[in-house]
């Protein structure tokens, strides 16, 4: 028993698309998000904060070690699909979960250490943009898991 159990079951991906191809394109997603993820987060103009630019520069390091985590079990995902294996669809749901929920709490974090320092402006779209992302990645964890019912 995994946590997704409890998650509702769909039968279509953005209502007309198959859950396996819709699959197919989450687990493309996640390949593109990682990789657009990882440069966007090792860019930050305040990176010579004094007092807090090592903690942000760890902080970044983090949530690049979760991307990269998403990025292989994405591929994984894609040849567990052709071979009908769905222990590759959970590993995929855990990394996905890991890393939008490590993405949102390390973004508020940066958030708060850019406020602090008082030196910078605040980067109030990157907050949005992960708690909107945590929001997809919870539907698209949702469309892997009713594929992965089918497997």
């Amino acid at each position: 028993m995994s946590i997704f159990d409890s998650l509702p079951n769909v039968d279509n991906f953005l209502f007309c698309i198959s859950l396996k191809w819709g699959t197919v394109l989450i687990a493309i997603l996640g390949i593109l998000s990682c990789s657009l993820g990882v440069v966007f987060h090792q860019q930050h103009h305040c990176l010579e904060l004094e007092r807090y630019a090592d903690y942000i520069k760890y902080i970044k390091y983090v949530i690049v070690i979760a991307e990269l985590w998403l990025f292989v079990t994405s591929i994984i995902l894609l040849i567990g699909i052709c071979m009908k294996k769905p222990q590759t669809a959970t590993w995929f749901m855990y990394a996905a979960a890991f890393t939008a929920l490590t993405v949102l709490v390390l973004t508020i974090a940066i958030v708060t250490l850019t406020k602090m320092s008082m030196t910078c402006s605040v980067p109030i779209a990157q907050t949005v943009v992960a708690v909107v992302g945590l929001l997809i990645w919870v539907y698209l964890i949702i469309v892997v898991k009713s594929y992965q019912n089918e497997m």
